[in-house]
């Protein structure tokens, strides 16, 4: 019975062990896992940031000629130069953030062609003000010429973003179901462990319960055989296969004049 219980603990503990392992191993595979769809989240994020960056690049271009044709100031010209410069830059980075969605980078092809053509007609109408004067160019800008180039790139960018959104979202859900993931198999996990320490805990409890009522009876066995032995009257020994004496009882050791509390080695 002992053995029995000393296997089925050990077997416990070595489950224990299994269980608190293969888990350390697997959160550490899903947290690797939910690092990268974290990734995948942010990227799609900036993805859409960098899509408003080309919006607001145009939109300073925009004020840029508006002020002037306002102002009439010729140090806003100035601008246009670091404004392409700019836009460039965002268009260039979105290539290098969207290299793995031939999608996107042809819709980003055309981007990057109607956004140089929105910078041209702009400067046009811009020269145009700084040769025939300001209202001449105003006149340009008020009859819509340049309006189906800005809804070009307004268009562009609102599909590239509808389709990172829909990335986006994807990958939230993704990264969502990872942690839910992670956290329900740590539970698990934990849960299955505290049941084996459980179940070790009330084997042990069990084999120690035995163990002393075990003990007990075998205390109360040996003192009713006492009480029996040394109640009756006539004398009782016991000896080993060699003869020799290894218990008597009072009575046994009246007629010899010998003290039953005395060792007995041999006598016949």
């Amino acid at each position: 019975m002992a053995d029995s219980t000393d296997r089925k603990l050990s077997a416990g503990f070595v489950l224990v062990l299994l269980i608190l392992v293969g888990n350390a191993v697997f959160s550490s595979l899903n947290m690797r896992k939910i690092t990268a769809a974290n990734a995948w989240v942010i990227h799609s994020r900036v993805v859409i940031s960098e899509l408003d960056r080309v919006v607001a690049v145009l939109r300073e271009a925009e004020i840029s000629q508006r002020d002037f044709l306002i102002t009439g100031e010729e140090p806003t010209r100035i601008r246009f130069p670091k404004i392409e410069a700019d836009l460039r830059a965002t268009i260039a980075e979105l290539r290098r953030l969207t290299v793995d969605n031939p999608q996107q980078q042809d819709t980003l092809d055309k981007l990057g062609q109607a956004g140089v053509r929105r910078l041209a007609i702009l400067q046009q109408e811009l020269e145009r003000g700084r040769r025939e004067g300001p209202e001449s160019a105003r006149r340009a800008v008020a009859s819509g010429g340049g309006r189906e180039s800005r809804t070009e790139v307004l268009a562009l960018v609102d599909e590239m973003q509808k389709q990172e959104q829909t990335l986006l979202e994807t990958r939230t859900i993704g990264a969502k179901h990872r942690v839910w993931w992670s956290l329900a198999t740590d539970v698990l996990a934990t849960g299955l462990a505290m049941a084996s320490l459980a179940a070790a805990y009330f084997l042990i409890r069990r084999g120690v319960a035995r163990r002393l009522k075990s003990d007990y009876e075998l205390r109360e066995s040996a003192d009713r055989v006492r009480l029996l032995l040394d109640s009756t009257g006539e004398g009782i020994f016991g000896v080993d296969q060699e003869g020799h004496c290894t218990f008597c009882n009072p009575a046994a050791g009246t007629p010899i004049h010998r003290n039953p509390a005395s060792p007995i080695h041999s006598f016949h």
